[in-house]
């Protein structure tokens, strides 16, 4: 099952967010969007949303996505759920990842994604970088399809 949602500083999906909102919290009404946008999907799609990984999926969702409002200032989300894993990827057309290595900083929002994470990618600007398993850095692997922006994916198994 594939859910999609588009978000910018004033909307997330179809619903507008309350401009005093934005004024007093330019961008932390975000978490609570997500939240109640996951719940809904979770819902939808038959799943526990008291079950501890969704609840920790959640809280990195709202990273990334906080991520791409703060840097960027819109996105879209793209969520699959299969039977025994949550792909979820955030992919914004702002100005990239100059070195994602560089600019992801350990114990932050985008590293601890990553550490969670049992696959992660950044595709930006051309470049794709890699999850490699007991290694801090990412890898640039090869080429990718974004030319401008970034696209952030990272997957849990749940076996």
């Amino acid at each position: 099952i594939i859910h999609c949602i588009r978000f910018d500083k004033s909307h997330f999906g179809d619903c507008e967010i309350n401009a005093e909102v934005r004024k007093w919290n330019p961008t932390s009404w975000i978490a609570g969007a997500t939240a109640d946008w996951w719940r809904k999907i979770c819902s939808e799609s038959n799943l526990d949303i008291k079950n501890n990984r969704l609840e920790s999926m959640l809280y990195y969702l709202i990273e990334v996505a906080r991520n791409a409002l703060e840097e960027v200032g819109s996105g879209e989300i793209k969520v699959i759920f299969e039977q025994k894993k949550i792909t979820i990827v955030v992919s914004d057309q702002g100005h990239g990842f100059e070195n994602p290595n560089e600019e992801i900083i350990p114990g932050h929002g985008l590293h601890e994604v990553k550490e969670y994470a049992d696959k992660f990618f950044i595709e930006t600007n051309g470049r794709k970088f890699t999850k490699v398993k007991y290694k801090q850095k990412l890898a640039e692997t090869s080429d990718a399809e974004i030319q401008q922006g970034s696209k952030i994916t990272f997957i849990k198994n749940f076996e």
